[in-house]
């Protein structure tokens, strides 16, 4: 049993459903959620935490981010909200067919801590001092949504409250 507990910071974007008429969202342009906002009632830090648990609730020889880049895109989704995973540090284009009634979430850029796999590491203050200087290290980022650029990434900077992985 796995009883590490794990943070992340990240940069996450949620694109709108577009039919999405407004209601209880708040609207940038480009179909994205105000990084400020609570989609479906929750934080953007909140929704992080489901991604991260979702990433890790997935066998490897059936999960999305090791796919081919589609036939596992529907693996434990469920809600207003689906869960797009990341790239590992290359580019990549991921292609899923999501109905126009959810959202999407995915990484710009992810990264997580955690006691299991840093013993060296005691407190959460660490914790969150190890994903900012991953995090700080990057120099650039990039983003696109059906093939336009999503700008002012920075501003979806959060960092999750602690989370148990399983």
């Amino acid at each position: 049993m796995c009883l590490a507990i794990a943070l992340e910071q990240q940069l996450f974007s949620f694109a709108q459903p577009t039919n999405n008429n407004g209601t209880n969202h708040n609207e940038t342009t480009g179909g994205l959620f105000d990084a400020s906002s609570n989609p479906y009632v929750l934080t953007f830090a909140e929704w992080t935490v489901k991604w991260w648990q979702w990433a890790y609730s997935i066998p490897k020889d059936i999960h999305p981010a090791y796919d081919d880049p589609r036939r596992y895109c529907t693996v434990n989704q469920k809600g207003p909200v689906w869960f797009i995973p990341g790239s590992f540090g290359n580019d990549v284009i991921r292609q899923c067919t999501v109905s126009s009634d959810n959202s999407i979430l995915f990484p710009i850029l992810n990264t997580e801590c955690n006691f299991e796999t840093l013993p060296n590491l005691n407190n959460e203050k660490q914790l969150r001092q190890c994903a900012k200087e991953i995090q700080d290290s990057v120099v650039h980022l990039k983003a696109s949504v059906d093939g336009k650029n999503v700008t002012n990434l920075e501003a979806y900077g959060v960092q999750s409250p602690l989370f148990n992985i399983h």
